[in-house]
This record gives structure tokens, sequence and C-alpha cells, in this order.
């Protein structure tokens, strides 16, 4: 072969080319199908799932034995208060009825209480009884925030007050994390009833969806239903004897999760009624004007808490559990939505809102400050119940000016889910407030505050300097201290 002579001719490189060009067409086309074809075979399963609980007719049977007739509106309308009592009226509960039903559905019997009869016969005797309504709630309050920003533990001041009935994320149920368009109306009303402690037939309403809309059916979903209750082990008055039975047998410390049956929604309501105020917790609801219905109940007394993280540090936690997440999009519309609410609450300022704003972070340094804020904003005493909770779930002693110091260790246990519980309260909070600077690389932390640059600037977030400056400012908190200034 002559040095001069091509290897190729031109129309064998344009078939190569062509060629080429086919392949990664072929490629792409399979990826997309393969994720279409994997969406739809999970909605599918999905549907099948909750087809199969419909038919076994555990959750449907429940209902009618446990809160009567359901109206046509799929959650309860409000009765008044006189009338309120008649909710539970169409349905004769006795004993034998109950058992009945639990026997033929035995996955509604915690695994506790089929080694000690005492406790299966409290957990019947707690299903089977019946009391009047107690009046409407009257006194609300919303925690408004985003997914991944510190909220549980943040919801755990709300929680532990003992004049506080605190729900945690209600809204799982009719939205995936944080679609804000889906069931925006449904969403409404839920949060309606919810802060007059008027609890929905949660797998009726599933049922209602179309089917294109619902979550995907999956454990939490589950257990909502099961429970007739969402993540009940989230509200500290229904771990207690009261609403589940205790087993003296248990071979563990005692587990909401696996230890605690169906509540009684009328016991619910009335518990929840009598606490000074109701506290909901929402992820799914964007749009702070949404909350607008609830002030126009008669004698309603709403507040809002808005909590506000660092983007950088939400992207942090948020790439802990989805490594392979597009941060800056996800971060673009949480950051907007942040800025959206903030707008309407420091510059339009409605008469209906009563709002305050927290920081995360200042939450994480200075827990009894905030605590003391938010219950002199909801008009709460600081109990010393809660400052012991603090103490014990973040490795900080009480100020003296709070009270008695007192100091609490972390068992090893609570050190490591610390570390590795992503979902849980207990936190090493001070260390929680700089994490992102070690996880979050250099590159994409830039990005981050391009698209979150407002909703930083709106509430003291500082943006990182150079690289060098960035590898060498873990000691820096970059957020200004309004304390300070």
């Amino acid at each position: 072969m002559s040095c001069g002579k091509r290897l190729f001719s031109f129309r064998q490189w344009v078939f190569f080319l062509l060629l080429l060009l086919t392949f990664i067409s072929l490629v792409v086309f399979i990826m997309l199908a393969s994720q279409a074809i994997y969406k739809f075979s999970n909605v599918r399963a999905s549907h099948k799932k909750f087809s199969w609980m419909q038919k076994s007719n555990t959750t449907n049977l429940g209902q009618s034995i446990f809160t009567g007739k359901i109206n046509s509106e799929i959650y309860y309308t409000a009765p008044e208060k006189n009338e309120d009592k008649k909710q539970f009226s169409t349905t004769d509960i006795d004993q034998t009825k109950v058992e009945q039903f639990l026997a033929r559905n035995p996955s509604l019997i915690p695994q506790v209480y089929r080694k000690d009869h005492d406790a299966y016969k409290r957990y019947v005797q707690y299903l089977t009884k019946k009391e009047d309504f107690l009046p409407l709630q009257t006194k609300a309050v919303v925690l408004l925030t985003n997914y991944r920003s510190g909220s549980s533990f943040f919801g755990e001041l709300l929680n532990q007050h003992p004049d506080v009935f605190y729900m945690f994320e209600p809204l799982i149920m009719v939205s995936p994390l944080e679609q804000c368009n889906i069931h925006v109306n449904l969403k409404k009303d839920i949060m309606k009833q919810l802060t007059q402690c008027i609890f929905p037939d949660w797998e009726a309403m599933y049922r209602g969806m179309q089917k294109s809309e619902r979550p995907l059916y999956n454990r939490n979903i589950f257990v909502c239903t099961k429970h007739k209750f969402c993540f009940a082990p989230f509200t500290k008055e229904l771990m207690l004897e009261d609403h589940c039975p205790h087993s003296k047998f248990s071979d563990h410390n005692h587990d909401g999760w696996s230890d605690c049956g169906m509540v009684n929604l009328n016991l619910v309501a009335n518990t929840c009624r009598r606490k000074k105020m109701v506290a909901i917790k929402v992820i799914r609801l964007c749009d702070i004007y949404k909350l607008k219905n609830i002030t126009e109940i008669p004698y309603m007394d709403l507040k809002v808490v808005h909590l506000i993280r660092d983007p950088r540090g939400i992207a942090s936690s948020r790439l802990t559990l989805h490594p392979k997440l597009n941060l800056a999009d996800a971060m673009k519309f949480t950051c907007s939505r942040q800025a959206a609410n903030l707008d309407i609450s420091f510059h339009e300022k409605p008469e209906w809102l009563q709002y305050k704003m927290f920081r995360y972070e200042d939450v994480a340094l200075k827990p009894y400050h905030a605590a003391k804020s938010l219950y002199d904003f909801l008009g709460l005493k600081f109990h010393d119940s809660v400052k012991t909770w603090i103490v014990e779930n973040t490795q900080q002693p009480i100020p003296e000016e709070f009270g008695t110091s007192y100091k609490y260790g972390m068992t090893e246990t609570d050190k490591h889910r610390v570390r590795y519980d992503p979902w849980g309260h207990k936190r090493n909070s001070t260390s929680i407030v700089d994490k992102w600077k070690r996880t979050v690389p250099y590159p994409l932390v830039k990005r981050i505050e391009a698209v979150c640059s407002k909703v930083m600037n709106m509430v003291g977030y500082l943006p990182v300097g150079t690289i060098e400056e960035y590898k060498q400012t873990f000691s820096k908190h970059f957020f200004v201290d309004h304390e300070s200034e």
C-alpha cells in the first residue's frame, strides 16, 4: 500500500458514521424504553398490590367496624360541634365482632400480643371503646418545609411538647415527595380537616384517586391504611399505653412500628382535641397560600412555622440517600419554592398569615434558644421534659439561663444511629451544620449557589470563595449570625 493512498474512501467514512449514529440511537432508545417499562411495571405492580389488599377486605372491613359510615366526599365533612358524636353512631361495636375480625386478619395483631394474652385483651378493649366526641380543635400550627431540611428533628420540638398533638407527613398518601401540582385541592381539604382533629379514611381516599395519579403503593402507604393513621410512631401520644397497650413479655425495647396495631380514631380524635393545639409537618404543600382556607374555619387560630435550611446542606443530605440524583436541578426547584414563600411572608405579608421563619442551622447550634423562640410564638411554656429531650438527642447541656444543667453522654448505639440513620432524630447537631463541606464537591457547591442565590441572600447564607479557600475553611460557618448583627 502506498503512503499516499487513503485508508478509507469518503463514502466508507459516511457509512461508518451513519452506522455509529444508528448504534447510539438504538442504545438511547433501549435505555428510554427500559425506563418506561420499569416505571410502567412499578405502577402496575402498585395497582395490583392495592387491588389485592382490597380483595382481601382487610382495610375495608376494619374501616367499617371502627369508623362507621364514610361520606361520599372520601373524607369526613366537619360536623357541627354538637353533632360530632353522630359520626360513630352507625355501627354497634362489640368485642366478639372485633375478635372475629382480627382472627380473619392476623396481620393486624402485633406479634407481641400473640405471646401476651393480657396485652391482646387490652388491645381488643381499646378498639371497642367509644366516647362522645369533644369539640373540634381550634388552634393549629403547620410546619412548612422541604425534603431533607432537618424537619424530623425540628418537628420533635412540637411532638415532645405535652400540650401539642403532632402529625408527621400526612400528605404522603396523596403526593410523592415535593410534587406540588398533584391533588392540590385534596391536599387543602385534608389539611383543613386535620387542623380540626378530623381524620380521613386514608384507604378510601387512595382508592378514589385516578390510578395514574396515585403515589406508588409502598410500605408507608400500607402502614397508613393498616394503622388508620400515617406514621403513628412519630406521634408521641399514640405510643403510650392509652393507644398502644404495652406487653410485659416483650424481648426488646418498645417499638411503635412492630408493637402497635390499629388506632381507634374515635379515641385518637379526642386525644387530639384535648391538647392546646395540633401541629402538622408537611413537605408536600409547596405554596403557603394553600393554607389560607384553614383560616376561614370559624374560631380557627392558625400559625405557620417555615423551616429553611442551607441549600448546600439539603444537597448533602439528599446525596447520602440518592447518589444518582441530579442535585442542581432538584435544588433549583427547592430554592425557587423557598424564595416564593419567603417573598409572600417577608414582602406581601397577607393579613391572615401568622408566620415565623427558622433556619435549621440556628436550631442545630442553639436548640434551646430556638425552642424558646418557637414556644413563645405559639404561646406555649418551655417544659422541662422538652429540655431533657434536647439534651438526650443533641449532646448539648442545658444553658444556665434555661434552668439546671443536665449533662448526657450518648451511648455507643446512639452514636452509631447518629452516623448511619438518616431518618433518626438523634443528632450531633453542631457537626451536622458543616457536614456538607466534607461531602459536596466544590464544583457542585458553586452550581447550587448559582441556582439558589436568591434564597441564600434572603436568609443570610454566604457563598464560598475559591476552591483553595473552600478546602481550608471547614471550621467556618457560611451563614450570617443574626444575633451578632
